[in-house]
């Protein structure tokens, strides 16, 4: 749920940390569901709104790739998000990122204010949103801005 509902998270009907509202939506666009509990329209300004907009873009080009995986755990039961020790032994204590199914390895910004984040990458080729490829295992520190929402879609040879 995108806005939250605490009352005391508000003044004049506006998300008192609009940037936390951008980056729990850039998160949660990488998850299976994805609610607004406030219409971004309605609670931010242009420059947040347009980073929840570039999220909903994102989640847009995952969602065959979520589709997917709704029909494999459906049928399996294995999860959709996963932690990234699920497929890569070693990386139980990484806590900061995820993968959807096992294909797609998400850093999500979760430091107020970040100019960088550090992601670890597992063995294999992955593809950054800009089209590079990084060779893993491999620790990458990436310059971030408020539209940053890191990810990655493993390259299967």
């Amino acid at each position: 749920m995108i806005g939250g509902g605490e009352l005391g998270s508000f003044r004049d009907g506006k998300p008192l940390d609009q940037e936390l509202f951008v980056r729990f939506a850039q998160c949660s666009a990488l998850f299976p569901m994805m609610q607004f509990s406030l219409a971004p329209w309605r609670v931010l300004d242009d420059r947040h709104l347009s980073a929840v907009r570039a999220a909903i873009d994102t989640r847009q080009s995952v969602l065959p790739d979520l589709s997917t995986l709704f029909e494999h755990a459906a049928t399996t039961g294995e999860p959709i998000l996963r932690p990234l020790a699920y497929h890569f032994p070693g990386y139980e204590a990484v806590k900061d990122q995820f993968l959807l199914g096992d294909g797609i390895l998400c850093g999500p910004i979760l430091e107020p204010d970040a100019g960088t984040r550090g992601v670890v990458l597992p063995s294999g080729r992955w593809r950054d949103n800009d089209g590079s490829i990084t060779e893993g295992p491999a620790e990458i520190v990436l310059d971030v801005r408020l539209e940053s929402l890191p990810f990655w879609r493993r390259i299967r040879d």
